[in-house]
């Protein structure tokens, strides 16, 4: 029995539509349906929340790691920590990668969020 060119495209196209829809993440996929206010102002609030922690533990780890190596004893010495370079080494890890973040993971809850 031989196949026409037509159907095994079609044949493979009805395979490939039905793989995608069974294969999304969790069942989430593109949403490209017109968001209500609601929800972009849901998607924004959850990543802002999602960019603060996300800069908090970078921030963190960036300055524990900073501590640790400790280079021409800037962090601590005999004295005690300098709480002013710790501080500014973690504001200045957390001050650029939280709104970056906040900003990339908004877009994704609002590209993938449920239909």
């Amino acid at each position: 029995m031989r196949r026409s060119i037509a159907d095994s495209n079609s044949q493979s196209g009805e395979f490939l539509l039905r793989c995608g829809r069974e294969s999304t993440l969790a069942g989430m996929a593109l949403n490209f349906r017109k968001p209500r206010a609601a929800e972009i102002v849901q998607c924004l609030v959850r990543g802002a929340i999602f960019g603060v922690i996300v800069g908090v533990l970078l921030a963190a780890i960036a300055t524990g790691y900073d501590w640790h190596l400790n280079p021409s004893g800037i962090f601590h010495d005999a004295a005690g920590n300098h709480w002013d370079i710790i501080f500014d080494t973690a504001i200045s890890w957390f001050l650029p990668v939280a709104p970056v973040v906040a900003i990339f993971a908004a877009l994704a809850f609002l590209l993938f969020r449920p239909k």
